[in-house]
């Protein structure tokens, strides 16, 4: 089995929320690394949901990549390329972002493709504070479903990456 780790840091109380942005999901109408339609999967998101920011730094597109997650280990896409290439150092040093749905409403007025956008809110952290240990995306919902192959060729590729 693939082991995928990153390095986490949930702000606390010594740390300072920066402005946040209202920023827009990018890879809304693909599959998503489960297997499922990320349509599917965002048409259940709500307001003030967390999301998770999974950075992929083999990405062959983006360096920068920063994959979106609900908490049940789906994905709605990714960060945008230039929103990516500001949070992406952040996450690499340990500083602590977060992110909430902030909408989902139809494109352009088509009822069938919904669109994203999440607040994202980097943290300035003190001084001193050391990073927390690897999180186990696995044992966090991320798990290959039977007959899906693609993610775990994803997840292959990208313990290759690193």
């Amino acid at each position: 089995m693939v082991q995928v780790t990153l390095n986490y840091l949930i702000p606390d109380g010594n740390d300072t929320p920066l402005t946040p942005r209202e920023v827009f999901v990018a890879g809304i109408n693909h599959v998503g690394l489960c297997g499922d339609h990320r349509q599917k999967t965002i048409a259940k998101l709500r307001q003030g949901e967390p999301i998770h920011l999974i950075r992929f730094p083999g990405h062959p597109d983006d360096t920068n990549a920063v994959a979106l997650f609900r908490a049940d280990g789906k994905d709605i896409g990714f960060l945008t390329r230039e929103i990516a290439e500001e949070i992406a150092p952040r996450l690499d040093a340990g500083s602590p972002v977060t992110a909430t749905v902030s909408r989902v409403e139809p494109v352009d007025g088509n009822q069938q493709l919904l669109d994203v956008r999440l607040s994202v809110v980097p943290y300035r952290i003190k001084r001193g504070r050391g990073k927390t240990p690897p999180m186990d995306l696995l044992s966090r919902g991320l798990r290959p479903r039977p007959g899906t192959g693609r993610l775990q060729r994803w997840l292959s590729w990208l313990k290759g990456q690193s």
